[in-house]
């Protein structure tokens, strides 16, 4: 029970019945993200459940992007949420819901974003929402990579200017299965050292370094030394289908992208499959 003050003054009692619940099971929900960090334009939010959503409406719902500018001021940037298929992510067992947002275009650089996902006590349809989840980043400079697989050169663009031109080395397209693949990717990890395996072409337990992971079906910007030592960078595509630079160009690049830089790779015979894009980059969103 209460009493309502209007914007007139006057009073009015009200009075209501509302019952909770004691849910038998509650789901953890992540945000890859981090409080505070930089990103790049093509950087999706992913929010991931602990489990199976059923209700996929009721926890949409709830999921919120406002953004500013600079100095703060509201500004509007299209975008859209989109769910992707579950699966067993971890392996374990358990299939695993995840919804990405992603803009129509690319984020504008400098943008501050918010993300309010309140799924305390939301109804997923058997679990409940076991807490809200609150993220504030920033988008970085307009930075791009772009591929030139004919040209076998990559190129770092800032503001539409060539910041860096690498000679590199893509898949051997005369090798089905060896093909670069084309379309939108996103740096999504960078690892010193990564050991790299494919029993298709003879070869595991390869140490590569400073890789730079761009899709989800294990392709990879990576410093190569032999290709190096054998003087094809910049003059034959002669890879797995990972793009390989020099020891000290691979070391640059890795310095200079982060989480969410696009890279675009185009030309080539092979297209990404929709499942190795990250954030939904093969859809056009109208």
């Amino acid at each position: 029970t209460g009493t309502a003050k209007a914007a007139d003054g006057s009073e009015h009692p009200v009075d209501g019945t509302l019952t909770t619940v004691k849910p038998t099971s509650t789901m953890a929900a992540y945000v890859q993200i981090p409080d505070g960090a930089t990103v790049g334009v093509a950087a999706p939010i992913i929010v991931t459940f602990a489990g199976e959503v059923k209700d996929r409406a009721a926890a949409e719902k709830m999921l919120k992007v406002t953004t500013t500018d600079k100095s703060g001021k509201k500004i509007d940037v299209q975008g859209s949420w989109g769910w992707m298929q579950d699966e067993d992510i971890q392996g374990k067992g358990v299939k695993q819901s995840r919804v990405h947002f992603r803009t129509k275009d690319f984020w504008p650089a400098g943008t501050q974003v918010h993300l309010e996902a309140n799924l305390y006590g939301v109804n997923y349809g058997g679990a409940w929402g076991r807490e809200d989840i609150v993220r504030n980043f920033k988008i970085g400079p307009n930075m791009q990579v772009k591929a030139d697989v004919n040209a076998h050169r990559l190129y770092v663009v800032v503001n539409d200017e060539i910041v860096k031109n690498f000679p590199v080395a893509y898949g051997k397209e005369s090798v089905p299965g060896r093909n670069t693949v084309s379309g939108v990717h996103v740096i999504t990890d960078k690892h010193p050292t990564f050991s790299m395996c494919n029993p298709k072409y003879d070869y595991c337990n390869v140490t590569e370094h400073w890789a730079v992971r761009i899709n989800n079906n294990g392709e990879f910007i990576h410093a190569n030394p032999q290709v190096a030592k054998q003087g094809l960078l910049g003059k034959a595509n002669v890879s797995h289908g990972c793009v390989n630079m020099s020891m000290k160009d691979a070391k640059t690049f890795y310095d200079m992208v982060y989480y969410g830089v696009p890279v675009d790779i185009d030309g080539t015979k092979v297209q990404m499959s929709s499942s190795d894009y990250l954030g939904g980059w093969s859809v056009t969103l109208h």
